[in-house]
């Protein structure tokens, strides 16, 4: 990973390290949920159930708004 803490002199690149960091983040999201084992079809219904869930998407919505 290519992001330091405060005390860290790893520095981000010319681009601002973004393609890494999106990178990294994209594994720190999905790893855990690789190594649940579970069917694509509980799968499918936790996202529903996520999509259908009033306090999460009012919660989504105050992240992306602020």
């Amino acid at each position: 990973m290519s992001v330091g803490d405060t005390l860290s002199r790893a520095h981000l690149t010319d681009d601002g390290g973004r393609e890494d960091l999106h990178d990294d983040i994209e594994v720190m999201v999905h790893s855990p949920t690789a190594s649940i084992p579970t069917t694509p079809e509980k799968i499918n219904e936790l996202k529903n159930a996520k999509q259908q869930d009033e306090t999460l998407q009012t919660l989504k919505v105050t992240l992306k708004q602020g």
